[in-house]
């Protein structure tokens, strides 16, 4: 074997006893003394990353946004799958950008980012509907439906870049050596 391959394996194994030994267990990690190392604030940080994704509605969103296109705003059911899938490639490419881009700019920003995009997509997302059941023009209901087309696109973007990967780094990044296994695992289970 290389040298290179057997000190990287050497060093993974350390690194993996060094945790055995001094793992944070869950007694310890929901007591008193967890407040005063910072290690429920980590914890809680982490798992709040995940409950936030969940909460987002992306998720849902993707569940439900062909019925949304065909009953709001009257697009032919396999346009508004046509668009869906269009949409998908858009967030994986997106997605695949943040990833990438995580290193320069860290956690904190993508993630405002991210947080504030999602935001103003559904708020206009929102009122787009809300016109859209106001009139009754064809063309109007089809101007309303692309913009919210581009709306659904920009939220995708706005996550792939923000949260899509951010959110299952942080809580790695922010939890102390000793307490990844439980953190992180604690926060999978959240999503």
């Amino acid at each position: 074997m290389s040298p290179t391959v057997v000190a990287g394996r050497n060093k993974i194994q350390r690194a993996y006893q060094a945790e055995m030994e001094h793992c944070v267990s869950w007694g310890t990690l929901l007591s008193v003394k967890a407040t005063g190392a910072g290690i429920l604030r980590r914890f809680l940080l982490g798992l709040g990353t995940q409950i936030i994704v969940q909460l987002s509605g992306v998720n849902a969103n993707s569940y439900h946004l062909p019925t949304v296109l065909v009953s709001f705003f009257g697009l032919d059911e396999k346009l508004a799958r046509l668009l869906i899938a269009v949409g998908f490639v858009h967030y994986i490419f997106f997605s695949y950008l943040g990833m990438m881009l995580i290193d320069k700019w860290g956690c904190r920003g993508p993630m405002l980012l991210g947080s504030s995009g999602c935001s103003l997509c559904y708020f206009a997302l929102m009122f787009l509907i809300r016109a859209n059941q106001l009139t009754a023009k064809h063309q109007e209901t089809y101007n309303y439906g692309a913009a919210s087309v581009t709306m659904i696109f920009l939220l995708y973007a706005f996550f792939g870049v923000g949260w899509q990967g951010t959110a299952w780094l942080y809580n790695t990044e922010i939890d102390s050596q000793y307490m990844r296994m439980t953190g992180s695992s604690a926060s999978v289970t959240a999503q």
